[in-house]
């Protein structure tokens, strides 16, 4: 039997138990038989916890004194594939070729939460809990993760892409940053 150290966490009605022992897998190991490596002697482990809160709880740091560039502005991510409207809480929509996996840069200068559909489907949240310049950042056509989301348009397909603000109070848009423009 590995001996093995524990250490234990209560936090409100949580309660986590850690525990480490003398061997790790290393997942970058192709051989199966040599992924269980030995874990150094004095070694530490940082463990993180998140816990879901729900946004009207979360208490926000202050806004910065210094405003955020306007996210809609031309700048080095081109032109907006989709921007927000003057009142940022109202959804907003394109067209995507589903051609290729491109990545898709969501920029704002404030916390933001938006629900991404590909037609009726929902593909992502992009949420940010701070007031910094780039949001989040995902993956639009077809790969194994879309896939698994059940969005399955065929190659070359136009699809519509809704991005639904559940919370938004500063401008935000998102930039398409793959090499294949956008379909308009």
């Amino acid at each position: 039997m590995e001996r093995q150290s524990q250490a234990g966490l209560r936090y409100g009605e949580l309660e986590l138990s850690v525990s480490i022992a003398e061997t790790a897998l290393d997942v970058y190991e192709s051989d199966v038989a040599h992924r269980a490596t030995p874990v150094p002697t004095g070694s530490r482990v940082a463990v993180g916890l998140s816990i879901v809160v729900p946004w009207d709880e979360y208490s926000f740091p202050p806004r910065p004194v210094a405003s955020s560039p306007d996210p809609t502005r031309e700048a080095f991510c081109g032109k907006p594939w989709i921007a927000s409207a003057p009142d940022p809480t109202q959804p907003r929509s394109g067209v995507f070729t589903w051609n290729k996996p491109i990545e898709v840069t969501v920029r704002t200068g404030a916390p933001i939460e938006l629900d991404v559909f590909v037609g009726d489907r929902l593909l992502t949240t992009c949420r940010s809990w701070t007031y910094a310049e780039f949001a989040c950042a995902f993956d639009i056509g077809p790969n194994n993760w879309a896939a698994s989301a059940g969005l399955t348009p065929g190659v070359g397909v136009q699809v519509t892409v809704t991005v639904v603000p559940r919370h938004a109070t500063d401008p935000w848009a998102m930039y398409l940053m793959g090499s294949a423009p956008p379909s308009r």
